[in-house]
């Protein structure tokens, strides 16, 4: 007789993507997948709790707190996972804008990039961001600090400073001379 055994942490996967179709449709689902947060079953149920809450986006807003705590996590992917999940509800800037600033000097890269594109979904709301995001635009520092993954760090760097400073932001459409964003892109060559 053969079974077929499937770990948990394939099924934490599996479900956590179910909220991809569901979206926002699951905001009734929010205080559950909390509670289920706090029982701190495994880290890869906690890291798959913080993916369904970004797949629900703005309606999951009541798990900030939870998302905020998780952004200090010892565990670079829960805490990578949490700092994402935070840009995909962007609500409440007051409060995460500071954190996912921090999270810019964090050790792991995923984290960093994590914190960079969550700070571009707050959009003009991150402001406070760009001198810290600009950091992290210096190719030469970005790749030597994160080899294997320093093209994915300047991107998102990249795209949350277009983000922040959209022309949509401006009445004329013109963009704000408070500062300059690269125009090149930093992953090709110049001409």
């Amino acid at each position: 007789m053969k079974i077929h055994f499937v770990p948990a942490t394939v099924r934490n996967i599996e479900a956590s993507r179910a909220f991809i179709v569901l979206g926002d449709a699951a905001r009734d689902a929010v205080p559950d997948l909390m509670k289920i947060y706090n029982e701190r079953n495994s880290i890869e149920s906690q890291s798959a709790i913080e993916d369904a809450l970004s797949w629900i986006g703005p309606a999951a807003k009541p798990a900030l707190p939870l998302l905020l705590r998780a952004a200090t996590n010892a565990n670079n992917g829960a805490r990578a996972n949490a700092l994402w999940a935070l840009g995909e509800i962007h609500a409440e800037p007051q409060l995460c804008v500071p954190e996912l600033i921090r999270a810019l000097r964090d050790s792991d890269g995923w984290a960093r990039t994590s914190a960079a594109h969550a700070l571009g979904m707050f959009g003009i709301d991150a402001q406070s961001a760009v001198p810290a995001l600009m950091e992290l635009t210096n190719f030469d520092k970005v790749f030597k600090a994160f080899p294997m993954m320093g093209d994915q760090v300047l991107l998102e760097a990249h795209n949350a400073l277009r983000k922040i400073n959209s022309r949509a932001d401006s009445p004329s459409g013109e963009r704000s001379s408070e500062f300059e964003i690269p125009t090149a892109d930093p992953l090709l060559p110049p001409r």
